[in-house]
């Protein structure tokens, strides 16, 4: 697309997400009976890990390109 709309030198690059544990366990797919608990320790006892930074990749990319 970019090559399409006249832009050279495209690179094209995974972008990792940094984030709380905490934020990534509210998405992550789990059942509620394990996952409400799990968050509400991160709130209290587990707080450390809860608010430890995360990082993943998440599916978005960069995109850099010239005109």
């Amino acid at each position: 697309m970019m090559r399409a709309a006249g832009f050279s030198d495209v690179s094209v690059f995974p972008i990792d997400n940094a984030y709380p544990v905490a934020y990534w366990t509210k998405l992550f797919p789990l059942p509620l009976p394990i996952k409400n608990p799990l968050l509400k320790a991160m709130l209290g006892p587990l707080r450390s890990l809860g608010d430890a930074s995360l990082s993943l990749p998440a599916g978005n990319l960069g995109i850099v390109a010239r005109k």
